[in-house]
């Protein structure tokens, strides 16, 4: 009897034992989900801000990566070129530098500068018509120089013939009288071309030259040289002014009356 009243009594401190712990257990389960939930609220912020605070740190990171990364090729670059660009851009005309040394200048030979005259003036290495009539019994031996400088000799003679040459401009022409017997030369006579033949010589122009030898016996040359200087005489006198009585008087030692 005893037994089962004490087997009674420990069932019913079980069952109320265990309506305690059920009792219990569900306000801390409620208390537990309440913590639970009160912690899973306060880390997602956290969690949040870390992810923000992330995103910005990498924004950072990456522009002051592009900003380095733009900065160095400048912080690279030469600063004479960055100079030598700004001053062609403020400058184009550069400015001489004073401690460069000129370079010196070259001076033409005298064949250049002959040359470059030819070339500007086409007549220097045109060459001329010369033509040498010979009147008279006798003949002339002609000396010129060619292009290549080599000495060239013409000669022409008989009554009324002539010779034609091409001569360039700027050459020394000689004249060689040969007078047949009992001859002589007269003149010499320019008939085209401004020269003067002085001492049987002349420099060939830019343009056609005609001469003519004349030649005559000895007699009438000496004739025409004492025709020449009666009228030279002449001449000379027509320029005079006329003399007065007093000037004839004392001239002729004339005594007065």
């Amino acid at each position: 009897m005893k037994n089962r009243t004490r087997l009674q009594i420990r069932n019913k401190l079980i069952i109320v034992g265990l309506g305690l712990s059920l009792a219990l257990a569900q306000p801390l389960a409620l208390l537990a989900n309440e913590e639970a939930a009160e912690s899973v609220s306060v880390e997602t912020p956290e969690v949040e801000n870390t992810d923000a605070s992330e995103q910005a740190e990498s924004a950072e990171s990456s522009e002051s990566a592009t900003s380095s990364g733009s900065a160095e090729p400048a912080e690279n670059e030469d600063p004479s070129s960055s100079s030598s660009a700004s001053s062609v851009e403020a400058d184009p005309a550069e400015e001489p530098d004073p401690t460069a040394t000129p370079e010196p200048t070259e001076t033409p030979e005298a064949g250049e500068a002959d040359g470059a005259e030819e070339a500007a003036d086409p007549e220097a290495k045109k060459e001329h018509l010369f033509q040498l009539t010979v009147l008279g019994d006798g003949g002339v031996k002609i000396l010129y120089s060619d292009a290549a400088g080599a000495v060239v000799e013409a000669h022409v003679a008989g009554d009324k013939q002539n010779v034609q040459l091409q001569i360039l401009p700027g050459v020394h022409v000689t004249l060689i009288p040969e007078p047949g017997e009992g001859q002589g030369l007269a003149e010499w006579v320019v008939d085209l071309g401004e020269i003067a033949v002085v001492e049987n010589a002349f420099e060939m122009p830019a343009t056609e030259v005609a001469v003519t030898a004349s030649f005559k016996s000895a007699e009438e040359i000496a004739r025409l040289s004492a025709d020449g200087a009666s009228q030279e005489a002449q001449d000379e006198n027509k320029d005079r002014p006329a003399k007065t009585n007093e000037q004839l008087i004392a001239e002729q030692n004339i005594q007065p009356l």
